[in-house]
């Protein structure tokens, strides 16, 4: 472990010489940041309201079906600006090579130039304005069956189906960024700033599932003095047998995942498949002839891109190397621009390109003014399948107890709990499928162990 030291220079004290002329260092063009507040920022603030209809449906039983909505607004979000010009955008707008030199940064910027096309002498980096925009819509219905305590038992069932909708990438701040209108190709996203800041961040909030059941009950356990078994015990015997109760409470929920942002349609539908199709990736095993076989248990969960030389494949000597189950009628919904196999030359790639090079790339070439076409990455900084989230796996998990009451006098009474976290021990299918390959990894957990808990507590 190295320690490390600082000093600290106070002003009029042993500040002399804290700043060296003769080693002063300048700063990098484009490295300064600049933050600065909106004039406006109003108050944060959260809407809710409710309706909900009650109704006794059996003694001591009520059936309850309400709806809810809740509208958030003034939510922090970054408008940056000065943005530099991502490389496919500035080759597919102005057709000549990306500048160089030490103002090379500058010159991708838009607003750090002067009229005349010269390097204007504010040459900041990061230019950022926070502002109070974001908003967030939820509206939802519940239905709940609640059973008090009685004759022993007490239970509650309910059931929630929400939409959640938010503007802005969550988390508030600098997390919830509004992208300038250079980050995207001419005509695809609105110019004005509020509308293509709908038409791009307005989106469903993935981690708050659709559908959810919750239940919990608490029923005393049929046994000791006046239940079913045992019913004559008293004494000793009695505070052993009776008094004990069983508690539990679970969940049930919904998740989504979100689809790759990198990919393109094929033309092909959609395909979710779920649990029909059992896949093994073998993709981690050494081609070394001889070498162990590695492979991971999942399901091709919706028809999403896998290589071609993936689907099936196996080693020189046999050993299966790639996505092992996936079914002959298999179709990718969605592929790179230069997908795996494609024998074609893509449009203005020269004549004598080796197009192996580039399979599974978004690979495109541009031809600039000046006659010579540039090879980039294709980013026109929208995709169809952005902000595009689908129906995960449900996953779920249940809680336990035994509890036991033995009053040792009028006023002290001895409580045992027997609390299990996870008390089926069930690990639970996790919510890991690949928006890009559409397949499910099992080889994690949704929950974790069982875990038990002992508690003795005395009271008077």
């Amino acid at each position: 472990m190295g320690l490390g030291a600082c000093a600290l220079a106070s002003a009029g004290k042993n500040s002399t010489n804290a700043v060296s002329l003769e080693t002063a260092r300048g700063l990098t063009a484009t490295s300064g940041t600049i933050t600065y507040f909106n004039p406006n920022q109003p108050t944060s603030r959260v809407h809710s309201w409710n309706f909900t209809l009650e109704k006794e449906v059996l003694p001591q039983t009520v059936a309850r079906v309400g709806y809810v909505g809740i509208h958030g607004t003034h939510d922090d979000e970054t408008y940056p600006v000065a943005l530099t010009t991502p490389t496919y955008i500035w080759y597919a707008t102005k057709g000549v090579a990306l500048p160089t030199g030490a103002n090379a940064g500058v010159l991708q910027k838009p607003y750090d130039l002067n009229p005349d096309g010269s390097i204007a002498s504010s040459v900041f980096g990061t230019v950022q304005e926070l502002r109070k925009t974001g908003y967030s819509w939820t509206n939802g219905i519940q239905v709940e069956v609640e059973h008090r305590y009685n004759k022993g038992i007490q239970y509650q069932f309910q059931y929630n189906m929400l939409n959640a909708f938010r503007l802005g990438s969550g988390g508030g701040g600098t997390d919830d960024t509004v992208n300038d209108i250079n980050q995207f190709l001419p005509g695809t996203v609105p110019t004005d700033v509020e509308q293509r800041h709908r038409f791009l961040d307005y989106q469903r909030e993935g981690s708050t599932p659709k559908h959810r059941i919750r239940w919990n009950f608490i029923a005393d356990l049929p046994v000791g003095k006046g239940k079913a078994i045992a019913g004559s015990a008293h004494g000793i015997l009695n505070k052993i047998i009776g008094g004990w109760q069983v508690a539990s409470l679970g969940s049930l929920r919904t998740n989504y995942f979100s689809l790759s942002s990198s990919m393109f349609s094929t033309g092909q539908p959609f395909e979710n498949y779920g649990y029909q199709y059992p896949i093994q990736n073998c993709t981690a095993t050494s081609p070394t002839p001889g070498a162990t076989t590695v492979c991971q248990q999942g399901y091709l969960w919706f028809n999403g891109y896998i290589p071609a030389n993936q689907i099936n494949s196996h080693t020189s000597d046999g050993r299966p190397n790639g996505i092992m189950g996936v079914p002959s009628n298999y179709k990718p919904a969605f592929a790179p621009l230069i997908p795996y196999g494609q024998t074609a030359l893509p449009a203005n790639a020269p004549a004598n390109t080796d197009i192996t090079q580039f399979w599974d790339t978004n690979t495109v070439w541009i031809p600039l003014k000046d006659g010579t076409v540039q090879r980039t990455t294709y980013s026109p900084g929208l995709n169809p399948y952005q902000n595009q989230y689908r129906r995960g796996v449900f996953t779920w998990n249940m809680d336990a107890g035994l509890i036991k009451n033995v009053p040792l006098t009028e006023k002290v009474n001895l409580r045992l709990n027997v609390d299990a976290f996870n008390v089926l021990n069930h690990p639970g299918t996790p919510n890991s499928i690949s928006g890009t390959s559409g397949i499910l990894n099992t080889f994690g957990a949704a929950n974790g162990g069982r875990e038990v808990e002992f508690t003795l507590r005395l009271a008077w």
